[in-house]
């Protein structure tokens, strides 16, 4: 006889559940929602906390593995997540053996009570309860009627029940506040998958044709009714993967209307969200022939010549409108000419990365001068933009050094520096000028238009001197980086960087830096706070003592720990890493 030491393992649970439930059941053995284990005799009980508390039972029968669950999953005869994780926990460690005798006493009926009643039940009662509860159960309902309607039970298919089951299953009711919340995903992930199962079993039954038509009636509802659903745990997921693959397989066995077929996959592509149809000219090359190739690329054309032109640098994004043109744009790639591929770009050029793909087309076809043209084209477009296109200006600059033409390539930088100053674009700005040994120059002109642009903003609660502050430190001209601070101030990740780099030159200024910190550390009365303060004190420790300025810090600390004396956590941290004494 076997034990459940023999029949439980994980390749076992994985064949029972399929991947998705062991998955979700794995993390709830993991999560330790698995309480009450018990083993008596040769069964299993255990409680599992889920979006309610359910009860689980296995126990043997001719050496294969029974199971009963509470949950709506189990009731339906199902391995479910629960089963999973009780197994696994058991399998971890199994819980001490009682005999059967000692089970405790269960009030009421029990799963084996009411096994032993159905089994002595003739089939018409069978009949009547389980009809009984299909009439109750929407879900039983749903998946009887997929049995009745299938070509298994009537010798031929019933479509217009598979057809009306379909939306049941998959349609939400069309309230606007209607909404299948996260507890309730997984249970309509479980119907539309009994639909899904359904249509497999059409196709395999040789009904190609059909399964073609509701796959493509599943695709278009579920991908409306995915925005008015939760499935945070991808509960859908197999599903969306499953639905275009089926779709394929009935169209490779049934060769519907190329016609028709090339229809439905573009205004797929065009209109869904969820189901990506971008490549389906490619995936069912062979199923369209050339009629339904041609077909698709005459529906594309109509909508494209229908595409109003778009060149507004301040459009917003349109999702429909870009849809449309990645397609085109895809379209054109595998046959079009250069000039072809960039009518279909330009017409909309409402971003600067628009203008950037033309010119790096150009580029990559050896034609440098209307790469240029373009790129300048596009940097001149979008230049009111607060921040210009860094993309544009590279590949402007790179190629403007490529052709040995550096003042254009300084003058590139200085106007995005001009619109907007910067760090990254000062150094940028040095680099190309250090080229022709034009610098110092620049240098005066870039500082001169950001003390400008520091005099028009000084009234504003957001101004500082940080890039000043910055461009100074990143030269060592600590002085004038302190001045700096000091008449505008800058960020205090700036102000830490200037104490830390500057100390043994402007020690005093860094020392007030560091117990400014210190001060706002500690007064977040918790670890992390006197952690950073540690920290600092540790700065100003090592400053004092490169400076021979043992006594200061003596004092230092000494002040700092009579005034948080009360703080003994604080306290006893500075002795730990003893920084309560120069030592």
């Amino acid at each position: 006889m076997a034990t459940f030491s023999e029949v439980l393992n994980e390749d076992l649970l994985v064949r029972l559940a399929g991947d998705r439930s062991f998955d979700r059941g794995f993390d709830y053995y993991e999560g330790g929602l698995v309480r009450s284990l018990a083993q008596y005799g040769d069964r299993i009980t255990a409680k599992v906390d889920g979006t309610q508390t359910y009860q689980v039972e296995l126990w043997l029968r001719d050496e294969k593995l029974m199971f009963d669950c509470s949950c709506p999953v189990g009731d339906g005869g199902d391995f479910c997540k629960h089963c999973v994780a009780v197994a696994l926990t058991w399998i971890e460690e199994p819980p001490p053996y009682h005999p059967a005798s000692e089970s405790p006493v269960i009030e009421g009926t029990t799963t084996a009570d009411l096994y032993q009643y159905l089994s002595r039940q003739d089939a018409k009662t069978l009949v009547d309860l389980i009809f009984d509860r299909a009439m109750e159960d929407p879900v039983w309902h749903q998946q009887l009627l997929l049995k009745a309607a299938s070509p298994q039970n009537r010798g031929v298919p019933d479509i217009a029940t598979l057809r009306s089951v379909l939306e049941d299953a998959i349609v939400i009711d069309d309230f606007d506040d209607y909404f299948v919340g996260y507890d309730e995903a997984s249970g309509y992930a479980d119907r539309v998958e009994s639909v899904v199962d359904s249509i497999k079993e059409l196709l395999e039954a040789g009904y190609a044709s059909d399964a073609v038509e509701l796959t493509q009636e599943a695709i278009d509802l579920l991908d409306k009714a995915l925005n008015s659903i939760d499935d945070s745990d991808g509960d859908l997921c197999d599903i969306i993967d499953d639905l275009p693959e089926l779709h394929y397989r009935a169209c490779e066995a049934a060769r519907p209307d190329p016609h028709a077929l090339a229809k439905w996959l573009l205004r797929s592509a065009l209109d869904m969200s969820f189901f990506g149809w971008e490549d389906a000219i490619d995936t069912y090359q062979d199923i369209l022939g050339e009629e339904g190739i041609n077909t698709y690329k005459q529906l594309l054309a109509i909508e494209w010549d229908n595409l109003p032109p778009n060149q507004n640098p301040r459009y917003s994004y349109d999702w429909s409108r870009s849809k449309l043109t990645r397609l085109q744009e895809k379209f054109v790639a595998k046959t079009g000419s250069l000039e072809e591929i960039v009518a279909v770009i330009s017409k909309d050029l409402s971003s600067s990365g628009r203008y950037l793909k033309i010119a790096e087309l150009y580029e990559e076809a050896g034609q440098i001068d209307t790469a240029i043209d373009w790129a300048e084209r596009g940097f001149e477009e979008f230049k009111e933009q607060r921040f210009p296109s860094s993309e544009l200006r590279h590949f402007l600059v790179a190629t403007y050094n490529w052709q040995g033409r550096i003042e254009d390539a300084i003058t590139t930088v200085w106007r995005a520096f001009y619109r907007s100053p910067s760090f990254s674009l000062y150094q940028e700005l040095k680099q190309q000028a250090d080229k022709i040994n034009a610098w110092p120059k620049w240098r005066d002109t870039a500082l001169t238009h950001i003390q400008q642009t520091n005099d028009r903003n000084r009234q504003s609660r957001h101004f500082d001197n940080s890039l000043l502050v910055e461009i100074f430190m990143w030269e060592e001209d600590f002085d004038r980086a302190w001045q700096e601070e000091k008449s505008g101030g800058c960020s205090d990740n700036l102000r830490m960087q200037l104490a830390d780099r500057s100390g043994m030159n402007f020690p005093d200024d860094s020392l007030a830096v560091y117990k400014r910190e210190i001060e706002l550390a500690v007064g977040q009365t918790n670890d992390r706070g006197y952690n950073q303060a540690a920290i600092l004190i540790s700065k100003v420790k090592a400053l004092l003592e490169k400076l021979d300025r043992r006594s200061d810090y003596k004092q230092f600390i000494g002040k700092l720990t009579a005034k948080h004396r009360r703080k003994r956590k604080f306290v006893t941290l500075l002795k730990t890493k003893g920084l309560d004494s120069m030592g």
